[in-house]
């Protein structure tokens, strides 16, 4: 039986290695995927835009006071807008996403621009994207939008609007009001880094226990300056939408009172036999797979039979031994008999006159230093 049980068990982990590199597949696809969009979307839409403005200006510098007007046709009064297209960025794979409650920045946070040209800039974020690991922040990288991008019930949108665009997360740092203890006045201080840490409360007798989310069951999270002890304290917008966030619940859904109330009715599964029945299981997985740790009553006694009859194979009876094998037999057991052997002084006598012998004769370098052999002499 426990060949049996070994077999499962190398299958189980070939399995296991048999999807993770599957896995492995997938993740390097989906950024090969993420890649080329991004890579697309550079040239298509900031290169090339980029290149024909470049064209343009050295036109109209040429031409002077005749350069034409480009702002004519349908699209006139669309001139300069940003298209749906140029507004955001591909969507990142789910392995490159940050988790929700592990991301660096939440919205009504202040954080400032470190790079581009809205480099300085303090604002508050309105929005935070998962999808693109980007935020919107109020007042900050406004440009020129085609109306179309805010039409989302078909109605004749205005020609364009100014809208923020979106932010990545690496163009920005935290700006947090911090009491400065010298003065103790309030000041804005930059974080540099951000390290997350659950949120844990303590009891009388100095028992620590993780704080959840009750929505979603998962740990809450409080942000701490890198390499101090100061936390980040969330604002009242921020506690009140962590505190009673924008969940619903609709007549179709099972809410927390029915399944915690009186009339609730839970299944309790007893020890004496499973939840259901051999047969379902059996159907819901392979009989016969390898990777099967749960047999038949019928299956194990067939292997232990098997076992037995092998063992009582090895204890064959004396009568049924072959000459040959009696032979063996008698032989190791003198062998064992016999005593650990040692040396005699005339043996080791003997091997040192032989070691002697084959000794190689020494050279003349190696008697000099030696002093075995002077100078004058070997002249």
């Amino acid at each position: 039986m426990q060949r049996i049980i070994n077999r499962a068990e190398r299958a189980t982990r070939t399995r296991i290695r048999r999807l993770d590199r599957l896995k492995a597949k997938e993740r390097n696809l989906a950024e090969k995927q993420y890649r080329f969009q991004a890579l697309q979307r550079e040239n298509r839409w900031i290169r090339q835009e980029l290149k024909t403005a470049r064209q343009n200006l050295i036109e109209d510098w040429k031409l002077g006071p005749l350069r034409p007007n480009r702002a004519v046709g349908e699209n006139k009064e669309k001139f300069g807008a940003l298209e749906r297209e140029q507004m955001g960025r591909p969507q990142l794979p789910n392995h490159m996403k940050f988790k929700e409650e592990l991301l660096p920045f939440k919205p009504d946070d202040r954080v400032v621009v470190i790079r581009g040209p809205e480099k300085g800039k303090i604002g508050v974020i309105q929005r935070v994207n998962r999808d693109t690991n980007e935020v919107v922040v109020k007042d900050v990288n406004v440009s020129f939008v085609d109306g179309r991008a805010f039409d989302a019930f078909g109605n004749t949108p205005e020609a364009r609007r100014e809208a923020p665009l979106p932010l990545p997360f690496q163009d920005l740092k935290l700006v947090y009001k911090w009491e400065n203890p010298r003065n103790g006045r309030e000041e804005d201080i930059v974080v540099d880094s951000i390290r997350l840490e659950k949120r844990v409360e303590w009891d009388e007798d100095g028992n620590s226990r993780e704080i959840v989310d009750p929505y979603t069951g998962k740990p809450r999270y409080d942000r701490y300056i890198a390499g101090t002890d100061i936390r980040i304290e969330l604002t009242d917008e921020q506690m009140k939408k962590e505190e009673d966030p924008d969940y619903r619940s609709y007549e179709c859904d099972t809410t927390i009172d029915i399944i915690e109330g009186p009339d609730s009715q839970t299944f309790n599964v007893p020890l004496v036999h499973p939840p259901m029945p051999y047969s379902v299981i059996d159907e819901l997985r392979n009989k016969y797979g390898k990777t099967r740790t749960r047999h038949d009553p019928e299956f194990i006694e067939k292997i232990e039979a098997m076992e037995r009859m092998e063992q009582e194979k090895k204890k064959l009876p004396e009568h049924m031994k072959t000459p040959m094998q009696v032979l063996r037999e008698m032989k190791f057991a003198e062998k064992a008999a016999q005593p650990a052997p040692t040396l005699t002084p005339e043996m080791l006598e003997r091997i040192g006159q032989i070691m002697k012998t084959k000794m190689p004769t020494p050279t003349l370098r190696k008697l000099q230093q030696e002093g075995k052999l002077r100078e004058d002499n070997v002249a």
